[in-house]
């Protein structure tokens, strides 16, 4: 997953709102997947940090559910204004 989200690129986060909430969906799966395989691997090795399952799921979805809600303050703006969103230019 981590590989589709750098194929579809930053760009992908910058062109429209479908198109953000697909690179945040891919880079999140990606994400999760990685967390639960380097901590299993701690699990594992230690033979006894069970704990670190709950703060890394924990940890992962706040990161997720930050960039969700700012996805989500971009549609409401976009409903409540019937303006289509206009990404920002960095280049200015």
């Amino acid at each position: 997953m981590l590989v589709a989200a750098l194929i579809l690129g930053a760009d992908a986060g910058r062109e429209d709102l479908h198109m953000r909430s697909i690179l945040l969906d891919t880079v999140a799966d990606g994400a999760a997947a990685a967390v639960v395989a380097v901590v299993g691997a701690v699990i594992a090795i230690t033979q006894g940090l069970y704990w670190l399952d709950s703060a890394a799921a924990c940890l992962v979805a706040a990161l997720i559910a930050v960039a969700a809600v700012r996805l989500l303050v971009d549609v409401v703006h976009v409903i409540r204004t019937g303006v289509a969103y206009v990404p920002a230019n960095d280049d200015d």
